[in-house]
């Protein structure tokens, strides 16, 4: 296994840009070793992610541990120049979860303490605010300068600033010396400054919600049948890799094509983010086993079920465009029609 792996992750490297990322699946049984490869050949400072991929739910037979996860390791070429992209829907509903009167503009908010106990305590931000009941709140609730530690977010200025456009807030405490607490809405589309943001983080290393009997419902949707792929992956796993490492303007090299899993993903992906990303496929012509449901369909090879998947898929996503076109054309002509 190490040799017949070793050359070829020396040849994925040549291949990848400088920028690249390539990115390995693997079971708990080599993920170790494929380790050890991987920091000799792409370098250890390039490690990108060990991703854990929870590929199905359960295991009925398992003796002690169901393993229910798999690992896809991540390197890239030069770490330096590798930028990955951020996951612009990871905010958290819930935590986002207040509205006010500037919600078409700003979105959502959730409160947070304006003041600070470990940031450096400054006497230009340990000032009074006036509250409601014309008490002055300082930080950590008092009612007078002292230096706690605590200190104030914001300057004077903000803060008048804050107060005028909506961003501030006092409200009553009973844990506060003063009585009252300072708090700043932060919202979901704006800065503290009232500036257009979009929030994005980094992906997380934990893939959920992918399961690996999704492939074989792609495989029946395609084909009509199940069994025609061995082992395959499923294309939103796929596509999500994609998504956390791909350009619009990409080309994708997948060198264990199999079932063509990826070419599938790419085209999926590209009708969705009208991106223009090119594979290219690599696959041994490995003979389908005589009593295989492939073999049985006429597939000779594993690479003409590749083939075969990728006219396949091709043309379904083709035909989905077009349904959506024509739904759209039709919504478009009620919406009309209605206004006449």
């Amino acid at each position: 296994w190490l040799t017949m792996m070793y050359p070829r992750l020396k040849l994925a490297r040549n291949l990848l840009t400088d920028d690249g990322v390539i990115f390995i699946s693997i079971d708990d049984n080599e993920v170790h070793n494929l380790r050890k490869i991987c920091d000799e050949v792409f370098g250890e400072g390039n490690f990108v992610s060990e991703l854990i991929w929870q590929k199905k739910t359960g295991s009925a037979d398992a003796i002690n541990i169901a393993t229910i996860t798999e690992y896809i390791l991540a390197y890239s070429k030069h770490i330096s120049t590798t930028k990955l992209n951020q996951d612009y829907d990871a905010h958290d509903e819930k935590r986002y979860r207040f509205r006010d009167e500037y919600f078409d503009e700003r979105g959502p908010f959730y409160y947070d303490n304006l003041d600070r106990g470990t940031l450096g305590y400054h006497e230009s931000l340990d000032y009074g605010v006036s509250s409601p009941d014309g008490k002055l709140v300082f930080p950590n609730g008092r009612i007078g300068q002292l230096n706690d530690g605590w200190r104030w977010k914001w300057g004077k200025d903000k803060l008048e600033w804050g107060i005028k456009n909506g961003f501030i807030i006092l409200q009553e405490s009973d844990s506060k010396e003063s009585g009252w607490g300072v708090y700043y809405k932060i919202y979901l589309n704006v800065d503290n400054e009232g500036n257009e943001k979009v929030r994005s983080s980094p992906y997380k290393n934990l893939l959920q919600g992918i399961l690996n009997t999704h492939a074989s419902s792609e495989a029946k949707e395609l084909f009509g049948k199940v069994g025609i792929f061995s082992n395959p992956k499923p294309t939103n796993l796929i596509k999500k890799l994609l998504t956390i490492c791909s350009q619009t303007d990409d080309i994708i090299l997948d060198f264990f094509s199999g079932s063509a899993t990826t070419a599938h993903s790419v085209m999926q992906l590209n009708s969705e983010d009208g991106g223009k990303r090119k594979h290219i496929m690599v696959q041994v012509p490995e003979q389908t086993d005589e009593k295989s449901e492939a073999f049985k369909a006429g597939y000779d090879t594993i690479c003409e079920i590749g083939k075969e998947r990728i006219r396949r898929a091709g043309n379904a996503i083709i035909e989905n465009q077009k349904t959506l076109i024509k739904q759209k054309q039709e919504e478009l002509e009620k919406i009309e029609a209605k206004n006449d």
